[in-house]
C-alpha cells in the first residue's frame, strides 16, 4: 500500500479530502432542498471541523491523554464515535445561527454526507495499511507488501516468516466498513424525503453506524474492545431514543 506519497501522509491527504467532499455533499443536499444560506454554509463547515476535533479527541483519550508527534497526530489515531459526539456539538453551538432551519433539521441534512466521508476515510485506512481483517481464504481476500502495518503485525504475532513477500491474506476490512457507509449515505438520503420529524434521519444513521460497526469491528485483526463496546453504546443509544420518539408521537 501506500501510507505516504513525497514524504506526506497519504490518510492525512486522504482525511482532508473526505471532511471536504462530505461538506459539499451537504451543502448540495441543502441546497437542493432549498435550505441553502451562507449561515447554513458556514455551519455545516462548523459542524465538520469538529467532527474532526472530536474524533481526534476521543483517540488521545483512548491512549490515556498522551499526544504523539504532529505528523503521527495528523496521520493517525481518529475514532469514529468521538467525531460523531463533536458533530453532535457543533450542532448544538448553532443554535439560533441557522436562520430558520433547526439544528436538528441540520443534521439530516448533513447526514449523507457523513456516510460519504466516512468511505473516503476508509480508503485512506487502506492506503496506509491500519484496520486490517483477519486472516481468512476468502476469494476477495487482500494481501499488504513487505514493510507495511499489515506484514509487521503478523511478524510480532510471529503467523508470518520475515522473508515473505507480502502479509498472509485478510479481510478487506477497510472495505467493509466504506461499502457500509455508502450504504448509510444511500439510506440517510432516501430517507430525508420520507422522514416524520427532524432529527430522524440522523437518528437512524447513527443507530446503524454503531450497530454495524460493533459487527464488523470482529472482523479486526486485534480487536480493540473499547472501540467495539463505544459503537455499541451509540448504536444502542440511538436506537432507544428512535424508539421513545416513537412511542410519545404514538399517545
Amino acid at each position: 500500500m501506500y501510507p505516504f506519497v513525497a514524504n506526506v501522509s497519504t490518510y492525512s491527504v486522504v482525511l482532508a479530502l473526505a471532511v471536504l467532499v462530505g461538506t459539499a455533499v451537504s451543502i448540495g443536499i441543502a441546497s437542493r432542498r432549498g435550505v441553502l444560506n451562507a449561515n447554513v454554509a458556514w455551519g455545516l463547515a462548523l459542524v465538520a471541523l469538529f467532527s474532526v476535533l472530536g474524533a481526534k479527541f476521543h483517540g488521545v483519550i483512548e491512549r490515556g491523554g498522551n499526544f504523539g508527534t504532529f505528523s503521527a497526530e495528523l496521520s493517525a489515531g481518529y475514532r469514529y464515535q468521538g467525531g460523531v459526539l463533536g458533530a453532535g456539538l457543533g450542532v448544538l453551538l448553532l443554535r439560533g445561527r441557522l436562520g430558520g432551519l433547526s439544528p436538528l433539521a441540520l443534521a439530516d441534512v448533513m447526514t449523507p454526507g457523513i456516510g460519504v466521508a466516512m468511505a473516503f476515510v476508509r480508503i485512506g485506512c487502506l492506503l496506509n495499511g491500519c484496520c486490517s481483517g483477519k486472516v481468512c481464504s476468502l476469494p476477495w481476500a487482500i494481501t499488504f507488501p513487505a514493510n507495511s502495518q499489515v506484514f509487521n503485525t503478523h511478524l510480532r504475532h510471529g503467523i508470518l516468516e520475515s522473508s515473505a513477500a507480502s502479509s498472509l491474506a485478510v479481510h478487506p476490512l477497510q472495505a467493509y466498513f466504506g461499502l457500509y457507509s455508502l450504504s448509510l449515505a444511500a439510506l440517510s438520503l432516501w430517507l430525508l424525503d420520507r422522514k416524520r420529524f427532524d432529527g430522524q434521519v440522523f437518528l437512524v444513521y447513527l443507530t446503524a453506524a454503531g450497530l454495524g460497526k460493533f459487527v464488523l469491528e470482529s472482523f479486526r485483526f486485534t480487536t480493540i474492545p473499547v472501540v467495539q463496546q463505544a459503537a455499541l453504546v451509540v448504536g444502542v443509544l440511538g436506537l432507544v431514543t428512535l424508539v421513545a420518539i416513537r412511542a410519545r408521537s404514538a399517545r
